[in-house]
């Protein structure tokens, strides 16, 4: 019988130290992610105030907006690459392709006056290459007088044997098949 009132005391004493035991165990479970978390937050504002401090030297904003706005002091030349992975050698180039654009698609990181730049040069490259082409068709729709050239009886491309152009259509028949 005492044995019986001791294992009884015993599983009074779990019941009533279980919760309380439990209770403890998430506490500090708890505060150790607490304790986490405040050193993290100790540690970003470390960073933001060593960064406060870089941009409380003059020297730091200068070069700052050297780099990020490309600024120059009087008296230097600002010198851009705009594709650096064409760029090779010493900088002397023997051949000139004429398209300076060649391979260079403007990216997000760019600044906005590059991409705008861009779209203006290839509209210009695109409008040039459409002149260069329309003078090349008509010099060549214009053959010298006294030359072989001239076009055949029949327009361009006609076949004087059967008196149809390249189309197989005859010229007098005003495009219909014939």
């Amino acid at each position: 019988m005492r044995t019986l009132g001791v294992v009884l005391a015993l599983l009074v004493a779990f019941i009533i130290l279980a919760p309380t035991l439990r209770a403890y165990v998430a506490q500090q479970e708890q505060l150790r992610e607490l304790n986490g978390q405040l050193a993290q937050t100790q540690e970003r504002i470390a960073a933001t105030e060593a960064e406060l401090a870089r941009w409380q030297d003059p020297e730091f904003i200068k070069a700052q907006a050297r780099d990020r706005f490309s600024y120059t002091l009087p008296g230097e030349t600002l010198y851009r690459v705009i594709d650096p992975e064409t760029v090779t050698g010493d900088g002397t180039s023997t051949e000139d392709d004429g398209d300076s654009r060649a391979g260079y698609e403007p990216s997000v990181a760019d600044p906005w006056y590059v991409s705008v730049w861009y779209s203006v040069d290839v509209a210009g490259a695109a409008a040039e290459t459409m002149r260069t082409e329309a003078a090349e068709r008509a010099a060549s729709d214009e053959a010298p007088a006294g030359t072989d050239e001239a076009p055949a009886e029949g327009g361009e491309g006609a076949d004087p044997a059967t008196g149809t152009d390249a189309t197989g259509t005859d010229p007098g028949e005003g495009g219909a098949a014939g």
